[in-house]
């Protein structure tokens, strides 16, 4: 046995979809009185609906709920129904399930003189967890956002693979980033090219002896301005602060 619909249900009698009759409850269980006088669920179709050659079926909902029954309409007639509404099961609630990350990144800049620094930045949709860069110099990154020097000529394909709680995805991008070696010329008042004793993509050795002295130094104080008119600035940035400076001399000092 199910249980009784409570006292002050709504019990309601459609026709083609339209309600055309509705009641409450005023005990468990009971939609109408058994007293020939007393008040029942009327069901009145319109005159379109019923033309006395038409079936019209009753269909019954009870606080919203379709009844198991069904009846037929017959004008005047008094019908007596037990109805029923089968418990509907409560469904399980679909599981959210995170996208994929759709990997995406940027970096500036994207081309210039050796040694080249260049800064990454992280453009995954939606936000990632982890990140795997790798440069293509063979050099690799698990920041959001490195920066990276990329010392010598050459075009570099970058990775990123990012990771979410849904998985990892990873992105390839050709020749992203490319590096150019710039023109040397000799030091006013020099025989020799200037040289990178220790090849990290600096020019230390500016008069080009072989030897990272004083003389390079007194050299580099004496023809900043002339390097930047020359020559390209990055070989002799060695503090990498984008310009020509004492700074410089101090990080050429330390190489001594």
């Amino acid at each position: 046995m199910g249980i009784p619909a409570p006292t002050g249900s709504t019990l309601a009698a459609y026709l083609n979809g339209q309600e055309r009759g509705r009641i409450t409850t005023h005990a468990p269980g009971q939609y109408g009185s058994t007293c020939i006088f007393g008040k029942r669920l009327k069901v009145q179709p319109t005159e379109e609906e019923y033309t006395g050659d038409a079936i019209l079926l009753i269909e019954f909902y009870v606080n919203g709920l379709k009844a198991d029954q069904t009846s037929v309409f017959h004008p005047g007639a008094i019908q007596s129904l037990d109805l029923t509404v089968s418990r509907v099961p409560t469904p399980e609630p679909t599981p959210f399930e995170e996208p994929e990350p759709v990997v995406a990144l940027n970096a500036t800049p994207r081309c210039g003189y050796a040694p080249l620094l260049v800064a990454f930045a992280d453009l995954t949709s939606p936000g990632a967890e982890s990140w795997l860069w790798d440069f293509g110099d063979g050099y690799l990154s698990h920041e959001q956002h490195p920066s990276h020097l990329y010392r010598h000529t050459g075009n570099y394909t970058v990775n990123l693979t990012v990771c979410t709680v849904s998985g990892c995805s990873g992105l390839q991008v050709p020749d992203y980033i490319q590096v150019i070696k710039g023109t040397m010329y000799v030091f006013p008042g020099q025989t020799n090219l200037p040289k990178d004793p220790d090849n990290d993509g600096f020019y230390e050795d500016l008069n080009g002896d072989g030897v990272i002295r004083m003389d390079d130094l007194f050299l580099f104080f004496s023809y900043r301005e002339w390097i930047g008119e020359n020559m390209a600035e990055n070989p002799f940035d060695y503090n990498l602060n984008g310009r020509l400076d004492l700074n410089d001399i101090f990080s050429l000092f330390i190489e001594l």
